[in-house]
């Protein structure tokens, strides 16, 4: 099987405490920093595998179900802030 890119997730603090703090909020929201993110679903974010402790490449998500369906946790919103930490690489839309 081919390797699957990905970078450490450690780069943002996905599910931060500023997140958990938030947790009330509806709608799509950071994962990094909890603050709504867009009302039509068209947000920027990052595709979570390793049981959170990976970034996946978005060219390489099937792959990475397949190699690791345990662990993979699938796409999560992060702002237009915080996703400038991450490599445009990296950075997708949901149901890109």
């Amino acid at each position: 099987m081919d390797q699957v890119r990905k970078i450490e997730a450690s780069i943002i603090d996905l599910w931060s405490e500023k997140y958990r703090a938030k947790e009330h909020l509806e709608g799509e929201r950071c994962t990094v920093c909890g603050k709504v993110t867009s009302q039509q679903n068209k947000g920027l974010g990052v595709i979570v595998g390793d049981g959170g402790y990976k970034i996946i490449h978005p060219k390489d998500n099937e792959k990475e179900i397949k190699r690791d369906p345990a662990g993979y946790m699938g796409w999560w919103a992060v702002g237009s802030e915080c996703i400038k930490k991450v490599p445009k690489e990296f950075q997708t839309r949901l149901g890109k």
